[in-house]
């Protein structure tokens, strides 16, 4: 089933008789059952979200100790009855109470996953609030989608903090990114990169390779969404790629070992230091999906899972013969 890349570019696999049932549990949902029957809920949840529910509440959410090796019961209804819990899970369980859209999208982006990774596990899907935002995966076999970070730029939880959410990330606190935000955290979880110890071109490679397999994945996804950028910002890299790519050289940079030093050109910001204004931060991210884009139309017998498991950045970098 697995064709080669160049093809699938060319041409969309028919995933449609792929089988694939997401497993959903909506936690912010069942953790108000505590106050009901808590003995028997407890039991529930245990039950449902085995190992994830410790992890969760010790160092997600933070409400209890990590080093505490029970969860007592008032700790945990202290938690669940918050306030401030409380209003982002009404909150969600209003803007969510209906995720069929979300949950139709992400299943056809696991089809397409059984399609290019078939030996891939298939995640549970847990929907949480007060956590981190956006997505993050737990043991390869949790998908946890942070629901609060979801609610809308004009959210009056956002405005509300201390400190002002960057205007380059509260645009992208909206449904749409829900999809393309879970895939890209569970395509790096499978293959997890560390900046430390690599040179710069290395994160580029690795950041351009999840950019590559999301688009694989969500083939119906605009690039705006893929890459968080506005359309004004993706039409201006795309006429100023040969400049961008002139900066990282010029000022040699692919090989630079300092994470101190390259980090801001493959992590978000609202731009990058040194280029024009209209140069986004995460710029080397899509440099390097340039640079894997043009490795994989060159080798055309190169399958998805192939070029995931390729750790020499160089070897794509010269076998792309990339020079925009």
């Amino acid at each position: 089933m697995i064709s080669s890349c160049k093809s699938c570019n060319d041409k969309r696999p028919d995933v449609s008789k792929i089988d694939v049932k997401l497993n959903w549990l909506r936690l912010e949902q069942d953790l108000p059952a505590l106050n009901k029957n808590y003995d028997s809920a407890y039991a529930a949840l245990n039950n449902r979200y085995g190992d994830f529910l410790p992890f969760f509440l010790k160092m997600v959410a933070h409400a209890v100790p990590p080093n505490d090796t029970a969860i007592s019961r008032d700790t945990f209804l202290h938690y669940v009855n918050n306030p401030y819990v409380t209003a982002l899970r009404d909150t969600a369980m209003i803007k969510y109470k209906d995720v069929s859209d979300v949950q139709q999208q992400l299943t056809k982006a696991f089809q397409y996953s059984r399609y290019y990774f078939p030996k891939a596990p298939l995640p549970t899907v847990v929907t949480y609030v007060d956590g981190p935002p956006y997505a993050f995966t737990y043991d390869v076999n949790y998908l946890a989608i942070g629901l609060d970070g979801y609610f809308g730029q004009n959210s009056v939880f956002y405005s509300a903090m201390s400190d002002p959410i960057p205007a380059y990330v509260l645009r992208k606190l909206r449904r749409e990114y829900i999809v393309p935000n879970s895939m890209n955290v569970w395509i790096s979880g499978l293959y997890d990169f560390d900046l430390n110890g690599h040179k710069l071109v290395d994160a580029m490679v690795q950041k351009g390779k999840v950019y590559y397999a999301m688009k694989q994945l969500l083939p119906d996804t605009p690039d705006s969404l893929i890459f968080g950028y506005p359309d004004s910002t993706l039409t201006w890299l795309d006429q100023n790629e040969s400049e961008v790519w002139h900066f990282f050289i010029t000022n040699k940079l692919l090989y630079n070992t300092d994470p101190l030093v390259f980090s801001k050109y493959v992590n978000e910001a609202p731009n990058t230091s040194g280029m024009p204004a209209q140069a986004p931060g995460n710029i080397g991210s899509w440099v390097g999906y340039r640079i894997v884009k043009k490795y994989m139309e060159r080798r055309e017998g190169v399958t998805l899972p192939q070029l995931m498991a390729e750790t020499d950045a160089q070897k794509i970098l010269t076998d792309s013969r990339y020079k925009p």
